[in-house]
């Protein structure tokens, strides 16, 4: 899908990506931009669509099932 910051993945590498003060990362997985600007805006279609976590090496916590993934909302539900 064609997106105007051809942008369809964020990583380790994509510059520009926005923090909090206390190195959290909020990511914006949305069609339209959000109002918030560019930055930690991931494009997505209007129709359905996957989420893929890829981890390179990954800790035990993430190996024994331990770890908790950061919970995805959304603000229309689903």
């Amino acid at each position: 899908m064609e997106n105007p910051i051809q942008r369809y993945s964020i990583g380790d590498r994509t510059t520009g990506l926005a923090y909090g003060t206390d190195g959290s990362l909020e990511l914006l997985i949305q069609n339209d931009e959000p109002s918030e600007g560019q930055a930690n805006w991931l494009p997505a279609s209007t129709g359905f669509f996957i989420l893929v976590l890829r981890t390179y090496q990954p800790g035990k916590a993430l190996l024994d099932g331990s770890y908790e993934m950061p919970p995805i909302t959304t603000a229309d539900p689903l």
